[in-house]
């Protein structure tokens, strides 16, 4: 009988604990027996649709003969249960090829558990990243999240290449891979600092660095090491949760919370104002008169007024008509050149230090409509605060495209 196996165990013939076998019949035990065994009493309890490897005595003594049959030395029943009982200690299952395999771990025994610490490699980092794009370009993403399924087949993905790690873990990972991610991009908009695009990495002086991590030791790892996923996961969660050329920082954010609106302080002036007209009315002689009687307001109010909303729009068909003798109102908005639209990106591109995304979005806004430009040219590029400001007012200009 002839079955394929790969790279069958070679069974020990040593005697085993407990084993019943004299002296010298050990030595008729092999691999070839062992499988024939196994094979027959696979069979045996397929066809009484056996729940356990219990045996009668007709099985036992049909094997032996089937073993003779095959060539094999005769054995009593006693050596074939012993045997069988050293396959089972040491192991070993029935199987539906009557393939010699290792037994399952016992359900009693405690089940194989991920280490809490995953141990993340550059290749188990590749794949999930490239895991994750896909998974984004199929609509699973949201709020720079993925939908709770998508980390555990990331994991299952992490499994089949070799990598053990658990859907908990891998949603963890992306969420270091969006902090380390943040501050990356702070420090390409840090004056001092650079990207070395060939080496995915951060570059400054020792004297830049060393200030710098004083305040921000969570910085460090980037001094020596690259960031090569850098653009990968800008191109994932664009300008919502990046720092610096991508999005205001938290500090950044602190502070335009405090800068003035002046959308709703315009609202609020008009609510004052409204609120003003209103307790003007409530003092006037008038008010005071209908609160006094019944009898209704004279009719020389009601003229007042509408006079003097004929006085205002007479006030405003006069400004009209003077702006369209002067050409005022055709005139069309002013536009930066393009010698200097050109001058304004190419700053751009040489010190902001923008990713390819970022940068797409930057072209836009300078050859777009209006004086752009000029604007971003009038900061003070030789004082730090100034090239700061710059590039916050340039990342809420990319906002708006």
């Amino acid at each position: 009988m002839s079955t394929a196996l790969a790279s069958p165990p070679v069974l020990s013939t040593a005697p085993a604990p407990g084993s019943t076998d004299p002296p010298g019949l050990q030595d008729i035990w092999n691999s070839e027996i062992d499988l024939a065994i196994m094979q027959f009493l696979y069979q045996a309890k397929t066809q009484c649709n056996g729940t356990c490897d219990t045996f009668s005595a007709a099985v036992w003594t049909s094997l032996g003969k089937h073993l003779m049959e095959n060539g094999h030395r005769l054995c009593t029943n006693e050596d074939l249960k012993d045997r069988f009982r050293v396959l089972k200690q040491r192991g070993y299952l029935l199987s539906p090829t009557g393939v010699i395999v290792p037994a399952a771990p016992s359900p009693a025994a405690p089940a194989a558990t991920v280490p809490d610490r995953a141990q993340w490699t550059s290749e188990a980092e590749a794949i999930s990243i490239e895991f994750f794009i896909a998974k984004k370009a199929q609509g699973l993403m949201s709020e720079n999240n993925f939908k709770g399924k998508v980390y555990n087949l990331a994991a299952e993905r992490l499994c089949a290449k070799g990598h053990s790690f658990s859907g908990k873990q891998v949603k963890a990972r992306w969420t270091r891979f969006k902090a380390e991610f943040k501050i990356v991009a702070k420090l390409r908009t840090l004056s001092g600092f650079g990207w070395d695009n060939a080496r995915s990495m951060v570059i400054a002086t020792d004297q830049v660095w060393d200030a710098y991590l004083v305040g921000h030791p969570k910085a460090r790892p980037f001094r020596t090491h690259p960031f090569i996923h850098y653009d990968d996961i800008a191109a994932m969660v664009g300008h919502s949760t990046a720092t610096g050329a991508m999005a205001l920082s938290s500090e950044n954010a602190v502070a335009a919370q405090k800068a003035p609106d002046t959308s709703s302080s315009s609202d609020d002036d008009d609510e004052d104002s409204d609120s003003d007209a209103a307790d003007s009315e409530k003092e006037s002689p008038v008010k005071k008169r209908r609160a006094a009687g019944p009898t209704p307001a004279p009719k020389r109010v009601r003229t007042s007024a509408g006079a003097q909303a004929l006085t205002s729009m007479s006030s405003t068909f006069a400004a009209l008509t003077e702006g369209l003798k002067s050409g005022e109102f055709l005139t069309s908005p002013s536009t930066d050149s393009p010698v200097k639209k050109k001058k304004a990106f190419d700053i751009v591109r040489a010190e902001e230090g923008l990713s390819p995304h970022s940068l797409a979005k930057a072209h836009r806004v300078f050859h777009g409509s209006g004086e752009v430009a000029r604007e971003y040219l009038s900061f003070d590029s030789t004082k730090d605060e100034e090239r700061s400001a710059r590039t916050f007012w340039l990342m809420d200009e990319m906002d708006r495209v």
